[in-house]
């Protein structure tokens, strides 16, 4: 559990379960991170600024989801309360949904495919 400030993690293949409170922020930088079981619970923040996140499982948080660099490639269907994208790439072949309002930055083309 990530009760307060932020947590970098340098992990390579995740199967646990992580519950970031509120005002806490898990933060995943550098390298592939492979989230292959377990799950995220978050009323905070998970943080991507730097290599890949390949979420193999559901990803459902109330929280915010900040990408910011690298790639968060989502697999399975996922939903955040509040997007922030300011950087890097959001890939998959899932359903994302957003609750509570997204901010998107860009700085070239974007490519928006949108179902309903």
């Amino acid at each position: 559990m990530c009760k307060g400030g932020a947590h970098p993690w340098k992990w390579r293949t995740q199967t646990g379960t992580f519950d970031v409170a509120s005002g806490a922020t898990l933060q995943l930088s550098g390298g592939t991170h492979d989230f292959n079981g377990g799950s995220i619970t978050s009323s905070g923040v998970l943080l991507i600024n730097g290599g890949t996140v390949n979420m193999n499982v559901p990803y459902n948080i109330e929280g915010t989801t900040h990408l910011s660099d690298g790639v968060l490639n989502l697999s399975a269907p996922s939903s955040t309360g509040k997007f922030i994208q300011s950087g890097g790439s959001l890939q998959g072949d899932s359903t994302f949904t957003v609750t509570n309002g997204a901010t998107i930055g860009v700085a070239g083309i974007i490519i928006l495919l949108l179902q309903e």
